[in-house]
């Protein structure tokens, strides 16, 4: 489910609350129970994806990586983004005992070619000279 205090928390439905998030886990488990009570084939996760335009605080405030199975980023567009997410990331790996208990992550709507566009203008930027 989307995770997000952006301008995009008032156009989709989102998990924007302690409250929310632990409703979300709930109902996940419930069906993670259904399925191994009915022996049925079929692998359920816990995953959440975080728009990268949330405030970190926010992100850290609310999101505790280890009940989750998959964590996924949303539209990492920037150079900047990627420090973000490895801050947010540090964040977590102190705060985690054990780091087995860390989740798979991610990335969500990713699109390479927002990045072919900075190494295009660096190169015009700094061309070398013989």
């Amino acid at each position: 489910d989307h995770f997000t205090n952006s301008w995009k928390a008032d156009v989709i439905p989102n998990l924007n609350s302690l409250a929310k998030i632990e409703m979300y886990l709930n109902e996940i488990d419930q069906f993670q129970k259904c399925l191994i009570d009915e022996e049925r084939q079929m692998a359920l996760f816990k995953g959440i994806e975080i728009d990268l335009s949330s405030t970190e605080k926010f992100i850290v405030n609310n999101i505790l990586p280890t009940r989750f199975d998959i964590l996924l980023f949303e539209y990492l567009e920037s150079v900047e983004s990627i420090f973000f997410i490895k801050k947010i990331i540090n964040y977590w790996k102190g705060k985690t005992k054990n780091s087995t208990d860390f989740p798979l992550i991610g990335l969500a709507h990713f699109d390479p070619s927002f990045f072919n566009e900075i190494n295009n203008s660096i190169g015009e930027n700094f061309t070398m000279h013989s």
